[in-house]
């Protein structure tokens, strides 16, 4: 990544919905150091709340759980490859409405967290396991991936399409650090259908419920309520 744009603007679009008779205007780019305390805010008291996997499994009941996921988030947005799709408020001020926070993830990575709290434990036992069911560098012959730990959008700017669009932003950054592919776990079903639309391949799925036969610490409860 030797000589780089940072931050470099991949997308700018009109958002679908009026507000006050017109559209927002909205562009998507790289998250410069000045958002990253920001960034780290909405990741733990935002997207945990929403997020299936931390969501059931009670993540915000563990605070040392919630602090390590905290620690260990802001070293990835530390790592100036999050993407944020920013607009102008009603005072004209910039606002951060959604981001992406992504990593590099080589063949040879065998990074491993030093975790005590039992919910971490659980979320990164789920998704090593998620990842050891198929060798992706291999069958897809590349040494390097784009990943993601986490995609939000602020309540006030949904029905927009910016989750949309921050994929879409994701594959120009891709090309523009020269990343050949990009993998993602999709926890919902709203993501996945999204990413099935962008044309993301389906590596690998597994229902909620085969986890918790697999392993009951992975597993998570999902309540099915008939109105």
């Amino acid at each position: 990544m030797t000589g780089r744009e940072f931050p470099k603007v991949y997308l700018k679009f009109e958002g679908r919905l009026l507000i006050n008779g017109k559209k927002r205007q909205y562009w998507i780019q790289d998250a410069t150091e000045d958002m990253f305390d920001e960034l780290e805010d909405l990741s733990v008291n935002k997207f945990i709340g929403d997020e299936p996997t931390t969501r059931y499994m009670k993540m915000y009941d563990d605070p040392i759980s919630l602090e390590e996921i905290r620690v260990i988030w802001r070293k990835f947005i530390d790592l100036k490859l999050t993407l944020v799709c920013l607009t102008k408020d009603d005072e004209n001020k910039t606002k951060i409405v959604a981001f992406n926070v992504l990593y590099l993830s080589n063949a040879d990575d065998k990074t491993n967290y030093d975790l005590r709290g039992e919910t971490s434990q659980r979320l990164f036992r789920m998704f090593k396991w998620l990842e050891n069911q198929r060798n992706f560098f291999e069958e897809f012959n590349i040494q390097c991936v784009m990943k993601s730990r986490g995609l939000y959008v602020l309540e006030d700017y949904r029905r927009e399409a910016l989750g949309e669009r921050l994929l879409e932003a994701r594959e120009y950054m891709c090309r523009h650090l020269g990343i050949t592919a990009t993998l993602t776990t999709f926890t919902s079903f709203v993501s996945q259908k999204l990413a099935a639309r962008l044309g993301f391949q389906d590596f690998y799925s597994v229902e909620y419920e085969e986890l918790g036969r697999i392993d009951p610490g992975m597993y998570i409860l999902f309540l099915r309520i008939k109105m």
